[in-house]
């Protein structure tokens, strides 16, 4: 589903010049979009992810991509010093609640790690902290693009921050599940 979050966000016209992904993990969709949107944006690309790990192997893949407009770095979005504005926002973040994850597929929850699935109680922990970094971080005309889990999950979120933005939508997968939402 991730891959398919990347071609919505290309094919929605966005021009960033300044990009974040949170949790970057692998650095698949950094890497994807830096890749693939126009070159003459010089856009740059900030992915933060808490795992020194992770990290080591999304700047690989940078290089084995030949992406240098990334700058990895190690820190949680709570602790992230900065003040800069971001054009797009992006993540897929831990969404899966806290007593699902005994429940997902062998081969979901012995290849992720766990805090990469656990989203705390109702799945939205991660989400909400990512939405209140971008009440200060988001540019004017920025957008916010999520992978969630479900349609409850977005009317969670559009609840609580109907107020915060201006946009606020549900986003279907390629196979017409409820998978992303949508803020600007």
């Amino acid at each position: 589903e991730t891959e398919n979050l990347v071609d919505i966000i290309l094919k929605s016209g966005i021009k960033p010049s300044s990009s974040m992904e949170i949790g970057t993990g692998s650095g698949a969709i950094s890497i994807a979009l830096s890749k693939n949107l126009p070159k003459d944006l010089k856009s740059k690309f900030l992915s933060i992810d808490i795992s020194p790990k992770a990290l080591k192997i999304a700047k690989q893949n940078a290089k084995l991509n030949n992406v240098n407009n990334i700058t990895f770095k190690e820190v949680g979005i709570k602790d992230l010093k900065n003040n800069e504005l971001f054009d797009l926002i992006v993540s897929n973040p831990p969404y899966i609640n806290t007593k699902q994850i005994r429940y997902l597929e062998k081969s979901v929850k012995h290849h992720e790690p766990h805090i990469a699935l656990d989203g705390g109680k109702d799945g939205l922990d991660i989400v909400r902290d990512i939405l209140n970094f971008s009440k200060t971080h988001l540019s004017k005309n920025g957008e916010i693009y999520l992978e969630i889990n479900s349609k409850r999950q977005y009317e969670s979120i559009k609840k609580e921050f109907k107020s915060t933005f201006k946009t606020i939508k549900l986003l279907q997968d390629q196979y017409g599940r409820y998978r992303y939402t949508y803020l600007s």
